[in-house]
C-alpha cells in the first residue's frame, strides 16, 4: 500500500510545490504593507477620538494631500515588488510548463529553456521551445525561439478572457522518416493534444494567433534539393467566434510566405475553427513565380522531366466537413520544357498509367455517345 507520493511523480502535486514559494512572497508581501499603513491607521482613530469636533474632510485636515500620497505609493510599491518576484519563479515556471505540455501531447514531446511570467500584465513568454517527435527525435520537428501569451485586453469588454498567442521565427523541420511515421500513425494529427498543449501552457482560450517570420523545410531524401518554405507570416483571430458568431466563417485570417526561394504566395479568407469534426475555411490565394524544379523529384515518379518553368495561379478554396470545392481562376506555366523518360526499370509501371489512361477515355467515349 502506497502511503505517500513523491512531488515530482504526482504532477498536481508537483505544481502546488512550485508554487509554493510565490505563496509565501505574496503573504509576507501584504504582511508588509500592512504593517506600513498601520501608522497611518493608528494617527486617523486617534485624532477623531481626541478632536471629536474636529472638520472631518480629508482635504481640509491634509491640505498637502498625504492620504493621496499613502495611497500611491503603497500601489508603487505593490507594482514593483510583484513585477520583481516575478523572476524569482522562472526556473519554477519552466519544469510546470514543459511538463503540463507533454502530459497533453501523443506522441510527441516538448523541451523549454526558460520562461518567464509578468505578474504584472500576465504576459507568459518561453523562449527556447523544441516540439520533439518521439519515434524520431533527431532533428526536432520545431524550434520556436520565442512565443508568448496574453490577455486580450479588447475582449474583456464582452466579458471574455481569452489569449493571444505570439510566435516569432518558428523553424519546422521534417524529413521523410518523420513524415512516414506521422503518416502511419494510427493517432490522427487533430487528436495529438497540440491546442491542449497550448492550453496547458496558458490557462486562457486562445483567441489570436500570429506567426511571424516562420520557416519550413521538407528534405525527402539526401539527393533531393529540400522544399524551403521562407518568411512565413500568418494572423487570424476570433478563433473563439466571439464576433459574427452566426456567420459560417467568423475568424479571419491571412498569410504570406515566400515558396522556394523565388515564387510568393498571398492567402486571405475566413475560418471557423469550432466547427465539428474539424476546422473549416474558405480562402483565396495567388502564386506567382513558383519554380518547377523544386516538384522534380516527385514529377519523375510518374516518368515525366521538367526543366525550368514558373507556375502562376489564383483561385478559391473551400473546405469544410459540409463542402469541397477548389476553383482555379487562372493558372500558367511560362518557360517549361516537358519530356517523358522511359525507363526499364519502371515499364510494368508505366504500362499499368497507359491502360487506366486508355480505359478512362473508353469510358468518357461511352459516355458522350449516351
Amino acid at each position: 500500500m502506497v502511503l505517500f507520493v513523491l512531488p515530482f511523480r504526482n504532477p498536481t502535486m508537483a505544481a502546488r510545490v512550485a508554487l509554493m514559494p510565490l505563496a509565501y512572497f505574496i503573504a509576507h508581501l501584504q504582511y508588509g504593507i500592512g504593517l506600513a499603513m498601520t501608522f497611518t491607521f493608528y494617527r486617523k482613530s486617534t485624532e477623531e477620538r481626541d478632536y471629536p469636533g474636529r472638520e472631518t474632510q480629508p482635504f481640509r485636515r491634509y491640505p498637502n494631500g498625504r492620504p493621496l500620497r499613502w495611497i500611491g505609493a503603497t500601489l508603487v510599491v505593490l507594482v514593483a515588488a510583484f513585477f520583481i518576484a516575478s523572476f524569482f519563479f522562472d526556473d519554477l515556471l519552466r519544469v510546470r510548463t514543459q511538463m503540463a505540455m507533454n502530459q497533453k501531447l501523443k506522441g510527441y514531446h516538448v523541451e523549454l529553456a526558460r520562461a518567464h511570467l509578468q505578474l504584472v500584465g500576465g504576459l507568459l513568454t518561453l523562449n527556447g521551445l523544441k516540439i520533439i517527435q518521439s519515434a524520431h527525435p533527431h532533428p526536432a520537428v520545431a524550434d520556436i525561439p520565442m512565443i508568448s501569451f496574453q490577455i486580450e485586453w479588447k475582449e474583456l469588454l464582452s466579458r471574455r478572457v481569452v489569449a493571444d498567442v505570439f510566435l516569432s521565427h518558428p523553424r519546422v523541420h521534417i524529413d521523410q522518416t518523420q513524415l512516414m511515421s506521422e503518416k502511419n500513425d494510427r493517432v490522427p494529427m487533430r487528436q495529438e493534444g497540440w491546442q491542449d498543449a497550448l492550453e496547458a501552457a496558458y490557462p486562457f482560450k486562445v483567441n489570436r494567433f500570429t506567426i511571424d517570420e516562420g520557416d519550413v523545410v521538407y528534405i525527402q531524401d539526401a539527393v533531393s534539393p529540400p522544399l524551403h518554405l521562407a518568411k512565413l507570416n500568418f494572423t487570424s483571430d476570433n478563433i473563439r467566434n466571439i464576433d459574427a458568431p452566426d456567420n459560417v466563417y467568423p475568424s479571419k485570417l491571412h498569410a504570406d510566405l515566400v515558396i522556394f526561394g523565388t515564387g510568393r504566395a498571398t492567402i486571405d479568407g475566413h475560418a471557423n475553427y469550432l466547427e465539428e469534426p474539424f476546422p473549416g475555411a474558405c480562402i483565396q490565394f495567388a502564386i506567382e513565380h513558383v519554380p518547377l524544379s523544386a516538384f522534380d523529384p516527385e514529377i519523375r515518379q510518374i516518368n515525366i522531366a521538367v526543366s525550368g518553368g514558373r507556375l502562376f495561379a489564383s483561385g478559391l478554396v473551400e473546405y469544410s466537413p459540409k463542402v469541397t470545392s477548389v476553383q482555379v481562376a487562372n493558372a500558367t506555366l511560362d518557360g517549361v520544357v516537358v519530356g517523358y523518360v522511359h525507363k526499364p526499370a519502371t515499364q510494368q509501371a508505366e504500362a499499368r498509367r497507359i491502360k487506366a489512361t486508355g480505359s478512362g477515355r473508353s469510358r468518357s467515349r461511352t459516355t458522350g455517345r449516351r
